[in-house]
């Protein structure tokens, strides 16, 4: 077979044909009885595009065996699709996809008949890199798909090297009979590592962020942009968990939940690479006191909330005690909210109000992007105080003492009463008119494992509208 392109695998009727960057592995199918490994068409490909998948490749489905493409009368190879792509002239959704390609080879017809492994009709597989890794980390795969995977005897293995190419003689041959280690450029990488945990285990925006978070600042404390997995030491966790303390000032708790971020993210990297299996995860076993306590806070009764209001002085501090009394938002989400991020919905006619976590987004990031979290309906009695609404202009800090001073001239120094228990009043409203819990934990922004709590998730125009019913179910401040 005469090979002009790289980054594909060849299935033929009995014969499997390996091509990674010119080196062909020409694999004769045995008759062995083992009936474990993929022998079905259907098993090898869904085998193929789950191998892949798992290092990070992006699946996509077989295009149209008619091509976008004048030189070629029917797409005849699986890196026809790609052609625009590998020429520069549009950009892949991904760095890495692999597919099931389609094809019909015409340029073969006058050998279908003649050998085995020429076919009219059939699928090619393929990985195909982007910029992203090339010939070491593309033959390492293909070996181990084939070695691993469809479980074909090394020793049956037939392997050649385009005669020209010297690099993938002395390099790549090595590395596929594995009498090399990986060259440490495809190593694992922490932020890597965290991006194929974060995909495999599906996290919720919450956790991704969380993670997000503790490797950057990991990486911001060890002074780098990366760090391979298998160069992260203990004692520098220790001293990065003292940094922490000392120079974050953060809680115990606080701490304690970027390690297990991190230490996550480590324990899949585990399971990835085998070099990382008999190390010992440098993120586990570290002391953190962390107290066993949680402050509960009491819902305002209403009538004292009134008279803290005009204790405070600026209009803007007062308007955040009714957003969040209306929303049930916490502190910072609220301080967070642009006049942008207040808006009516198309499709709905809901005047909604969306809302930003409160874990660790820069201040010139609006609730309007990638990163909001939920909408959340404007209630009918806030609506006219958001009229001329300009943004918040206050750190939460200094609201926070602002906010403590007045309201201890009404309820004392009784920290069960904060802003944070307006969030309590909110959730009490809800529980009182008997909202669906589904509904009252999106609009609260409470944590819902597997629930999907991004910009727009409410199920249709009924579901916002309901939403926005149940929000002016809270009472009148």
């Amino acid at each position: 077979m005469d090979i002009k392109k790289s980054g594909n695998t060849y299935i033929t009727r009995n014969k499997l044909d390996v091509v990674q960057n010119d080196l062909t592995m020409d694999v004769t199918h045995s008759s062995s009885s083992d009936v474990s490994r993929p022998t079905t068409g259907e098993e090898i490909r869904n085998a193929f595009l789950a191998f892949f998948a798992e290092r990070g490749h992006q699946i996509l489905p077989s295009a149209s065996l008619i091509p976008d493409d004048p030189t070629v009368l029917l797409t005849i190879a699986g890196m026809l699709p790609f052609k625009s792509a590998f020429l520069g002239q549009v950009k892949p959704t991904a760095s890495k996809l692999t597919t099931a390609q389609k094809c019909i080879r015409t340029n073969d017809i006058e050998n279908v008949g003649r050998t085995a492994r020429h076919q009219t009709f059939f699928e090619m597989l393929g990985n195909f890199s982007f910029g992203d890794y090339f010939k070491e980390q593309a033959i390492q795969w293909a070996w181990e798909v084939s070695t691993k995977v469809f479980e074909l005897k090394p020793e049956n293995l037939v392997i050649s090297v385009f005669n020209e190419d010297e690099e993938a003689k002395s390099e790549a041959m090595m590395v596929a009979q594995g009498l090399k280690e990986v060259p440490a450029k495809f190593k694992l990488t922490l932020l890597e590592s965290k991006r194929l945990n974060t995909e495999f285990n599906e996290y919720t925006y919450k956790t991704k962020n969380s993670h997000d978070m503790a490797a950057r600042m990991f990486l911001q404390y060890l002074g780098t942009d990366n760090i391979q997995m298998e160069d992260i030491k203990k004692r520098d966790v220790k001293h990065f968990i003292r940094w922490l303390n000392k120079n974050k000032n953060y809680a115990p708790s606080t701490v304690q939940k970027k390690i297990n971020c991190l230490s996550s993210i480590y324990q899949y990297a585990q399971t990835e690479e085998e070099y990382l299996e008999d190390l010992a995860n440098p993120f586990q076993g570290h002391r953190i006191k962390v107290k066993g306590t949680v402050k509960n806070y009491k819902p305002w009764k209403i009538d004292d909330l009134r008279k803290v209001l005009p204790l405070l002085q600026r209009d803007s501090d007062r308007l955040a005690v009714y957003i969040g009394w209306y929303t049930g938002a916490r502190q910072d989400e609220v301080l967070s909210i642009r006049p942008e991020d207040i808006y009516t919905d198309e499709e709905t006619g809901v005047m909604v109000m969306a809302v930003k976590p409160d874990d660790g987004l820069e201040e010139h990031q609006s609730a309007k992007t990638e990163y909001s979290r939920r909408l959340v309906p404007v209630h009918e009695d806030l609506k006219p105080l958001l009229k001329d609404f300009q943004g918040f202009k206050v750190k939460a800090r200094a609201y926070s003492k602002r906010f403590g001073l007045v309201k201890r001239k009404v309820v004392g120094s009784n920290k069960q009463y904060s802003y944070h228990s307006l969030r309590s009043n909110a959730s009490d409203a809800f529980l009182r008119n008997e909202v669906p819990e589904a509904i009252a934990s999106r609009i609260l922004g409470h944590s819902n494992r597997g629930t999907t709590m991004s910009y727009g998730y409410y199920a249709g125009d009924l579901e916002l509208k309901q939403a926005q019913k149940y929000v002016n179910l809270i009472p009148k401040l």
